[in-house]
C-alpha cells in the first residue's frame, strides 16, 4: 500500500434494467497526491473484458467526473484546495461514484473510505428494436419500460428512450444494467407518446433473461393505446322518430385504463357530455335533413378520439295500396285487402270510404264490404292510411259494378195478383196491381230500399178491378182502374193519394160498353185517362177531369174506324195516341190533339203490314212508336216521325224472335223496348235499347225465372225496371226486377 492511501468500501447498487448486447466490468482505486486525491478505476465489457470507453464516472455530491479512455481507465482528480474551499476534510470524504452510459446511470459505487483499488463491476447492455404498423406523424417519444423480476417480485423498473427511424417506421436503442451472479428475469414493453406527451401506443410485453441477446418487440400500431370508437353506421330515419345512438367504445390496452368522458354533438350543436355512451334524440319534422352525430371519447391517458355517423331524416310518407280494380255485382260481398309500404314508420290508422259514404276506421287494411246498391256504374273505394308521424296517403280502388237483372226486394204482393203497373219518382219504384185479399182490391206499394211498403190502405172494390194504370205527378200517386159492378157497369175509377189515404178524383167515368187498354197521365195537376171503348166497335177515347166532371178531349171516339192495341203519351200538354187502325188493315196510326182537334201525325197506317202491341212515347217533341211487326217476321220495330214521314229507328223487326211489345220508354234520349216472347211453354221477358246505331240486349234475354204475365216497364236514371206476375212457383205474385 502506498503511503497515505486509504481503503474504499464500494457498495454496488442496481438502479435499472434494459436491453443490451454486452455488459461492463468496473474496477478502481484511489491515488493520493500532494495536492489532493485522485479516484481511479477501470470499466470493462463483461462478455469479452474489453475496455469500455466514453463511460462517465462522477462523484454524485461533489460533482467531479471523468470519462474512461480507450483503455477503460478514468481518474477523478480532487485537489486539496478544492476540498478545503468546500470545507471537506480529505480524511472524512463520503460520496458515491455514478457510472453513466449515455444518460443512464448503470452503476453506483459508494465511497466510504480510501482504499488502494476499487473492486471489479460488470454492466450488461441489451438492444431493443422493432417496427410500427403504420406511422403517426405526431410521435415524439418512444420509451422502453424494463422490469427486473426475482422470483415473482419486481425489484427494479427502468425507462429508456429509444431512437426512431421515421422513414423505416422502426425503433431501437440500448439499455444498461449491472450484472450480478444472482439470477433475474426481465420483461419489457414499449410506450409511444405524441407531442402532447400523451400515451398513444403500447407494445406487447416480451420476457427475457440475463442471457438474452437482442430483444425484438413484435410490430404494433403506434396509436393502439387510443380508444377504439365506432359511432355507428349511417342510417336513414323518418321525421319525429326517436333515434337511439348506440356506439361501440373499447380501451385498447389490457391494464386498468378507462374511458373518463363521452360527448355527443348532434346536428352541428356543441358537444354535450352524456352519463353513458348511449343517447337518444328525436328527429325533427323536417324532411330531407342530414344530421351529423359526432362522438368524442377521452380516456385517462388524455387520448381524445372522435367518430362520426350520419343520420338522414326523410319524410317517410307511407304508400297506400287499395288493391287492383275489380268488377262485381251490386249487393254482393267483397273482401278488400288494403296494404301500405313504408321504410321506417308504422301505419296506425286504416280508413275506408266506400262509394262516398265517409271514411270509417278498420282494424287493418283488410275488411269485407257489401257493394252498395247505387245507380252509378262504378263504386270508388278509397283507402286512407296514417302513420305514427301523422303522414297520410290515399289510394283508390275502382269497382266496376257488373250489371244483371236482380230482384228489387221480395215479392211485392201478399197473394195472387194480376195487371201490375209500374212507375217511379226520385229513384223510388211504385207498383199498382190487383189482388184478392179479403175481397178484390187495388194495392199500391213502394220500395224504401229494403222492403215494399203499402202506400195507404188498399182500395177495395165490389167487383174485380182490372187494368190499373199508375202515374205519379208532382210526387202525388194517381191510379186509374176499370171496375164492373151493378152501379157503374164498365166504369173507370181514378184515385189519388192525399198523403194518408186514397181519395176519389172526380166521379167514375162511365161507359155503356167494354173498356180496355186503359192508361192515364197527369198534366198541370189535371188527370187524363185514355182507353179503348167497345160500343158496337172499338173506338179510342181520351177523358180529362174538368173540375168535378170528366170531359172528352175532342170527339169521344175520335178514331175514324176501329182501334186495336191503343197506347197513349202526353208531351207538354199535347196528347198523342197510337193504335192499330182497322181502316188500314190494322196497320199503325198515330194521332195528336191540337187546335184543330184530333189529326194524324204523318200518314195513317204507315206500317208495312198489320201490327200488334203498340207502345207510344213522345221524346223531346218527336213521336216514337213501337209495335210487333207482323209483316217482318213478328219482331219488334220502332218508328219515329221526322216531321214529314215515319222512318225506322235501326233495323225493322230487330228482335230475333216474335215480340209482344209491352212498352217503349226513353231515358236521357235513349230508347228502350220491353217485350215478351214465347220459349217453349213459358213466356219470357227481354229488354233492348238502341245504342251505337243498333239495338242491343240489356242483360240476359229471358232473365226471369219461370213464366211471366202482365209486363210493365220503366227506366229511371238509365236503370231499367220491370214488374210482372210470376208463375206458379212464385205464387203468381208481383215481382219487380231491375238491371244494374
Amino acid at each position: 500500500m502506498k503511503k497515505g492511501m486509504k481503503k474504499l468500501l464500494l457498495l454496488i447498487v442496481l438502479v435499472g434494467t434494459a436491453f443490451y448486447t454486452c455488459s461492463l466490468d468496473f474496477a478502481g482505486g484511489t491515488d493520493e497526491t500532494s495536492s489532493g486525491i485522485g479516484l481511479c478505476g477501470y470499466v470493462y465489457y463483461k462478455e469479452n473484458n474489453h475496455p469500455a470507453s466514453n463511460v462517465i464516472a462522477k462523484l454524485k455530491q461533489l460533482g467531479f467526473y471523468a470519462v474512461t479512455d480507450k483503455d477503460g481507465r478514468y481518474t477523478i482528480a480532487v485537489t486539496a484546495d478544492t476540498l478545503g474551499k468546500l470545507g471537506i476534510n480529505i480524511d472524512s470524504i463520503l460520496d458515491t461514484v455514478e457510472y453513466y452510459q449515455g444518460t443512464a446511470v448503470v452503476h453506483k459505487v459508494k465511497v466510504t473510505d480510501w482504499i488502494d483499488t476499487l473492486p471489479a463491476v460488470y454492466i450488461i447492455q441489451r438492444n431493443i428494436y422493432g417496427k410500427f404498423l403504420g406511422d403517426d406523424k405526431n410521435i415524439t417519444r418512444i420509451e422502453a419500460v424494463v422490469t427486473r423480476i426475482k422470483n415473482t417480485d419486481t425489484v427494479g423498473v427502468k425507462r429508456v428512450c429509444l431512437w426512431y427511424n421515421v422513414a423505416a417506421m422502426a425503433f431501437s436503442g440500448f439499455v444498461y444494467f449491472q450484472y450480478t451472479t444472482d439470477q433475474y428475469n426481465y420483461s419489457v414493453y414499449v410506450d409511444v407518446y405524441d407531442r402532447d406527451s400523451i400515451l398513444t401506443g403500447r407494445s406487447r410485453t416480451v420476457e427475457f433473461t440475463d442471457n438474452a441477446g437482442d430483444i425484438e418487440i413484435p410490430a404494433f400500431n403506434p396509436f393502439n393505446a387510443r380508444p377504439a370508437v365506432f359511432a355507428g353506421n349511417d342510417t336513414l330515419v323518418s321525421i319525429n322518430d326517436t333515434i337511439r345512438l348506440h356506439p361501440f367504445v373499447c380501451d385498447s390496452l389490457q391494464d386498468a385504463r378507462s374511458i373518463v368522458s363521452c360527448e355527443w354533438s348532434i346536428g352541428g350543436a356543441g358537444f354535450v357530455q352524456t352519463s353513458a355512451l348511449d343517447t337518444t334524440f328525436q328527429a325533427p319534422a323536417d324532411s330531407d335533413a342530414q344530421y351529423l352525430c359526432i362522438l368524442r371519447v377521452k380516456d385517462n391517458d388524455k387520448n381524445v378520439v372522435t367518430d362520426t355517423m350520419k343520420v338522414v331524416i326523410c319524410k317517410d310518407v307511407p304508400a297506400a295500396y287499395a288493391g287492383n280494380d275489380t268488377a262485381v255485382y251490386r249487393d254482393s260481398l267483397l273482401a278488400l285487402h288494403g296494404r301500405a309500404t313504408q321504410k321506417f314508420g308504422t301505419v296506425v290508422t286504416w280508413e275506408w270510404n266506400i262509394a262516398g259514404n265517409g271514411f270509417k276506421k278498420t282494424s287493418s287494411g283488410d275488411t269485407i264490404i257489401k257493394i252498395p246498391a247505387i245507380a252509378a256504374d262504378t263504386c270508388r273505394c278509397i283507402l286512407l292510411i296514417t302513420d305514427d308521424d301523422g303522414n297520410c296517403d290515399m289510394d283508390t280502388l275502382n269497382i266496376t259494378l257488373l250489371k244483371r237483372w236482380e230482384r228489387v226486394g221480395d215479392k211485392v204482393s201478399n197473394a195472387e195478383a194480376f195487371n201490375p203497373s209500374l212507375s217511379m219518382v226520385n229513384g223510388t219504384p211504385y207498383v199498382a196491381f190487383c189482388e184478392f185479399v179479403n175481397g178484390w182490391r187495388i194495392t199500391v206499394k213502394k220500395f224504401n230500399g229494403a222492403q215494399w211498403l203499402p202506400v195507404g190502405n188498399s182500395i177495395p172494390s165490389d167487383s174485380t178491378p182490372r187494368f190499373p194504370s199508375l202515374y205519379i205527378g208532382n210526387d202525388i200517386p194517381y191510379v186509374a182502374y176499370v171496375v164492373n159492378n151493378a152501379i157503374n157497369t164498365n166504369a173507370i175509377e181514378v184515385k189519388k193519394f192525399s198523403g194518408s189515404q186514397w181519395e176519389a178524383t172526380g166521379p167514375a167515368i162511365t161507359s155503356t160498353g167494354y173498356i180496355s187498354d186503359m192508361s192515364m197521365s197527369v198534366w198541370n195537376d189535371t188527370p187524363y185517362v185514355a182507353c179503348r171503348e167497345y160500343t158496337g166497335g172499338w173506338k179510342a177515347i181520351l177523358m180529362k177531369l174538368n173540375g168535378s166532371q170528366w170531359d172528352a178531349v175532342g170527339k169521344k171516339g175520335f178514331s175514324d174506324s176501329g182501334v186495336g192495341m191503343l197506347s197513349f203519351s202526353m208531351y207538354q200538354g199535347t196528347p198523342y195516341a197510337g193504335y192499330t187502325d182497322e181502316a188500314f188493315n190494322y196497320r199503325t196510326t198515330v194521332m195528336k190533339y191540337g187546335s184543330n182537334g184530333w189529326e194524324p201525325v204523318g200518314p195513317k197506317g204507315f206500317s208495312d203490314t198489320y201490327a200488334n202491341y203498340t207502345s207510344l212515347f213522345v221524346c223531346n217533341g218527336t213521336p216514337y212508336i213501337a209495335y210487333q211487326d207482323n209483316g217482318n217476321g213478328g219482331g219488334a220495330t220502332v218508328m219515329k216521325f221526322n216531321g214529314a214521314q215515319w222512318e225506322p229507328v235501326g233495323e225493322k223487326s230487330f228482335t230475333d224472335c216474335p215480340a209482344n211489345v209491352q212498352s217503349l220508354f226513353f231515358c236521357r234520349g235513349t230508347p228502350y223496348v220491353a217485350y215478351c216472347y214465347q220459349m217453349r211453354d213459358t213466356q219470357k221477358a227481354a229488354v233492348m235499347k238502341y245504342e251505337g246505331n243498333r239495338w242491343v240486349m240489356v242483360g240476359d234475354k229471358g232473365f226471369n225465372k219461370g213464366s211471366i204475365d202482365g209486363l210493365s216497364f220503366f227506366v229511371d236514371n238509365n236503370i231499367p225496371y220491370v214488374a210482372f206476375i210470376g208463375d206458379y212457383n212464385n205464387g203468381y205474385a208481383v215481382i219487380v226486377m231491375r238491371f244494374r
